[in-house]
């Protein structure tokens, strides 16, 4: 069988969970399985998409054209 196990990033940043999660999958294997291992990025990875997102609002925001006050005749 094809199996897809997902280990969230956070689960990653503790080595008990690491461990025991490799053991799990390598158990998978050994029983015939198939196994694709995919991962969150943990906490760094969360802190970069938010100085990313961070950068991209703030350039955008100084992109905006700046408001025009109406004059009067």
């Amino acid at each position: 069988m094809k199996v897809v196990v997902k280990i969230g990033g956070v689960a990653l940043d503790d080595p008990i969970v690491r461990r025991k999660c490799a053991t799990a999958v390598a158990h998978l294997v050994e029983d015939g399985h198939k196994v694709a291992v995919v991962h969150g990025g943990g906490i760094t990875l969360t802190r970069m998409m938010e100085r990313l997102a961070e950068r991209q609002n703030s350039s955008m925001a100084s992109a905006l054209p700046t408001p025009r006050r109406e004059t009067s005749p």
